[in-house]
């Protein structure tokens, strides 16, 4: 039985548990001193089995904190029997309301043995699993109206005191926010645009549409179901103010919001439709007019859509029709690329194939080791080479095959070959790879001028280098 009182034993124990973990993990120590962070993490302990079993009869008197960058954190404890290791649990993160923990299991801790590395295994394939999903649950809770968003989209939703809210995905369109005044909950990871300076809030939103859409992520700004829609209020002038005694009266409807004018047009992937977003009832006006748009009932109020049955090219046409009218109305608007008919249609295979002619290019005018080595790499790296890009191709079409009755039906000869074909194509990335490597460590040719030979000395054409 060790020594409870050894707080460099736990602290040490700790630090390697955090470099084993998956991730990035760090770990810091409590001694009994720190009374107030000990009573803190105590009310925050995620565990109603047997650490809460072991902290009603022993008060926490010392524990390490290991933390993750997003803000998950792991408690360790010391263990009060007669077996030598120590406890862990999760920890609840701070500041979400209790509504967010409503009908979300406990992810209890466990017992770890005496040895860090066996343990870190046991953590990472059983606590660390709970943990996990229990704490993406509660932050999904306390999202509360908050819509999350997608890869490729960003939603904004108002809330009732006028600020605007969103859930980014990743740090990518977090930064886009970030920049234009919104600031992050560290634990449920919302970004929030206060609605102090209404103005300041409108140039704000302007200004991500286009930067988010330059990075092709989409945007829709919607409103929870308890506010109106926005039909009533004019977008504020230079002559046009609030007065501070009618903020009361305005909050009833909509804010006086410039950005009110913002209107997403985009095809809604599970239905089909193609759907307008957002808007004054002038900008409704314009859709109805020029793109043909329907109005629509929805789960948080009105909306525009196409009618139904419309052809791909008749979607394309009238959705770029009502973007451009609402452009020269003065309407900020985001139009999906895929809907935007003055496009070309095979624009991304023509690039694609662009892109191959470049390399092409760049192969046969290389003058050195090092550029054939840069053109190899396009070609068979790791991460994004076109070889395994292809492969993955490959792999998906041949898992679709081999459950699709009919194909089997037909043999399963093709369809073996095909996964074949999967692993050749990375054995000729590997290959290229190889080639690569000795191309980059080949001396550069020298570009210092000499005398040509006289033509009696002339060399014969050299043979060609194998790479």
């Amino acid at each position: 039985m060790h020594d409870h009182a050894n707080s460099e034993r736990l602290a040490s124990y700790a630090d390697v548990l955090a470099g084993e973990l998956p991730g990035t993990w760090t770990s810091s120590y409590h001694p009994p001193e720190h009374k107030d962070d000990l009573a803190e993490l105590a009310d925050r302990i995620w565990d109603l089995d047997l650490v809460a079993a072991s902290l009603a009869e022993h008060p926490l008197q010392q524990a390490a904190v290991l933390s993750r960058p997003d803000g998950a954190q792991l408690v360790v404890l010391e263990r009060h029997d007669e077996r030598d290791g120590f406890l862990v649990a999760g920890v609840a993160p701070r500041a979400l309301p209790d509504e967010a923990y409503r009908a979300v299991p406990e992810p209890n801790g466990i017992a770890l043995a005496d040895d860090p590395f066996l343990s870190a295994e046991q953590v990472a394939g059983d606590l660390l699993a709970r943990y996990e999903t229990a704490l993406a649950q509660v932050r999904h809770n306390a999202l509360g109206g908050i819509q999350p968003s997608q890869p490729d989209r960003v939603v904004l939703t108002w809330q009732q005191d006028g600020s605007v809210a969103a859930a980014p995905v990743d740090d990518t369109a977090g930064a886009v926010l970030a920049a234009h005044g919104f600031i992050q909950d560290p634990q449920t990871g919302i970004y929030r645009l206060g609605a102090d300076d209404t103005r300041a809030q409108a140039r704000a939103l302007r200004a991500i549409g286009p930067q988010l859409d330059a990075l092709g992520i989409g945007t829709a700004l919607q409103h929870p179901a308890a506010r109106t829609a926005p039909s009533a209020v004019l977008p504020a002038g230079p002559g046009r103010h609030t007065h501070a005694g009618h903020q009361g009266s305005m909050r009833q409807g909509e804010p006086d919001f410039l950005v009110l004018e913002y209107v997403t047009i985009t095809k809604d992937p599970r239905t089909g439709l193609v759907v307008a977003i957002g808007g004054t009832e002038r900008a409704a006006d314009i859709l109805q007019r020029t793109g043909g748009f329907l109005t629509a009932p929805g789960p948080r109020g009105e909306y525009h859509r196409l009618p139904h049955g419309l052809p791909v090219e008749q979607q394309r046409l009238k959705a770029t029709a009502a973007s451009h009218a609402l452009l020269c109305a003065g309407h900020s608007v985001h139009l999906d690329p895929a809907l935007n008919a003055l496009t070309a249609p095979n624009g991304e295979r023509d690039a694609a194939l662009r892109y191959l002619a470049q390399l092409a290019e760049r192969a046969s005018g290389a003058e050195s080791g090092t550029e054939v080595a840069e053109v190899l790499t396009e070609i068979a790296g790791p991460a994004s080479g076109l070889l395994p890009l292809a492969r993955d191709v490959v792999v998906r079409a041949w898992i679709a095959l081999s459950h699709d009755p009919d194909a089997e039906s037909a043999g399963s000869d093709p369809v073996a070959e095909l996964g074949n074909t999967a692993d050749a194509l990375s054995r000729a990335a590997h290959r290229i790879l190889l080639a690569r490597n000795h191309a980059a460590r080949a001396p550069e040719r020298s570009t210092a001028t000499t005398t040509p030979p006289s033509p009696a000395k002339q060399p014969s054409a050299p043979a060609p280098r194998r790479r």
